[in-house]
This record gives structure tokens, sequence and C-alpha cells, in this order.
């Protein structure tokens, strides 16, 4: 969160900028997001650990969510990507991926046997319970959610490694 350094391989950076950025589209998504900054998720990580290492291991007690407790929706995403100035249009999940897939040098289409599979229908991302975390990494609480600022920051970093290019 605050360099907004993320991974350019990975699935939303490569629809934000395959998508949003190349395709001027974006899917229409009915889910919500529970994305973690690493740093936050780092310290949370390390505050279960020097907490609970000295413990035997049992498998029901010793899974933790490393998420983040504040949900935002899907157009809460969208929003922060047109307020970062990316112009798109907004388009069913299986209308994107008909898209995408006719493009085979859009970064996005790495994963177009996923969207594929998952844009079908109704696409929705678990919802996981942080309660047993926050108790043993507090940290967790003050993560951000994914709003224009950060995002500006991942944008930025993303054009300093080559993988997004504004247009003025």
């Amino acid at each position: 969160s605050i360099n907004g350094v993320w991974n350019v391989s990975e699935q939303y950076p490569l629809m934000f900028i395959g998508g949003g950025s190349i395709m001027k589209k974006m899917p229409r998504l009915n889910t919500e997001i529970d994305w973690i900054p690493s740093n936050f998720a780092a310290a949370a990580i390390a505050d279960i650990m020097s907490k609970t290492s000295h413990l035997p291991a049992n498998t029901s007690e010793s899974i933790y969510h490393i998420v983040n407790p504040r949900l935002i929706p899907w157009y809460g995403v969208l929003t922060a990507m047109r307020k970062s100035g990316m112009e798109f249009g907004i388009v069913e999940p299986a209308i994107w991926a008909e898209e995408l897939a006719k493009d085979d040098t859009n970064p996005a289409f790495r994963l177009m046997s996923f969207y594929e599979v998952n844009f079908k229908g109704s696409f929705r991302m678990a919802v996981w319970k942080t309660e047993k975390t926050r108790a043993l990494a507090p940290i967790l609480s003050q993560s951000p959610v994914l709003d224009i600022n950060l995002f500006r920051k991942y944008l930025k970093y993303w054009e300093l490694v080559g993988f997004y290019k504004p247009s003025h």
C-alpha cells in the first residue's frame, strides 16, 4: 500500500490493464472484494506466527484467513479505476471473455481458460470469516480497501515497469 507494487502476472492486474486499458471494457461482476496489500498481509502473518508458533499443530485451529475484513463491491473497484483516469465500458462477463478471446496479444489472454469457465455464469469470490485472524492480528482491521489513492499507486508502479501505458 506504500509503493503500489502488485505483480503484473496476477489475475487482476492482467484484467485491469487488458480489460480497462486495452479493450476499454470491464466485466460487470456481482461480487465483493477482500484484497489486502502485501505489507498488511505480511504483518498479519508475522503476528499470527509470533503468537502461535509455540502451539502444537492443529489443523482445525490453525487456519487463518489473510484477507481484508472490509469488503468493497466490485463496482467500487470499477469506480476507482475510472477516477484514476481509465475510460471503459462495462459489459457482461461472458461478453467480456468473448471479446478477450479475439486478441491473443492482450496480457489478460493468458488466463483465457479461467475466464471461459468462470465467466459463463455468475462469478462470485468467496467471503472468508476473519474474526479469529483479527483477534491474533489486529493490523488486519487497519488494511486499506482498494480506492482511488491505492489504485493510482498501482497504475504508477505498472507504468514504471512498462506494463501500463496510459492514454493521454
